[in-house]
């Protein structure tokens, strides 16, 4: 029964992966942080415009951030409301088995869905 649910949870959190854009929040927090570094390091800006600058990045760098984070604690819910529902689900889908299960499970649907968009 712990291989199903493993299943279904594991296509729940690529769809949610998916539909909430984690790569991009996770890229334009990389992005931004990169900029705000060149700022600091830019001789050529007072400093008065690289407070002005890095406060701006930082309110932007903090949204992807909590983004990235209210993602993984969407996907972390599911597996304990699983984990709630079947009885040491949690050690299943931790255990080596259940990881490669979890791996090839997401493999298969993402080359899945790859083939049918075509």
């Amino acid at each position: 029964m712990n291989h199903f649910v493993l299943l279904i949870v594991c296509f729940v959190s690529i769809g949610i992966f998916v539909r909430l854009r984690f790569i991009h929040h996770l890229t334009s927090l990389s992005k931004v942080s990169i900029k705000s570094f060149k700022v600091l390091v830019n001789k050529r800006i007072s400093d008065h415009w690289k407070e002005i600058a890095i406060q701006a990045y930082a309110s932007l760098m903090m949204k992807s951030s909590l983004n990235i984070l209210s993602i993984l604690f969407c996907i972390v819910c599911i597996f304990l409301i699983a984990d709630f529902f079947f009885k040491d689900f949690i050690v299943f889908a931790t255990s080596l088995i259940g990881i490669l299960e979890l791996l090839l499970f997401a493999f298969v649907y993402v080359k899945s869905k790859k083939l049918l968009a075509k």
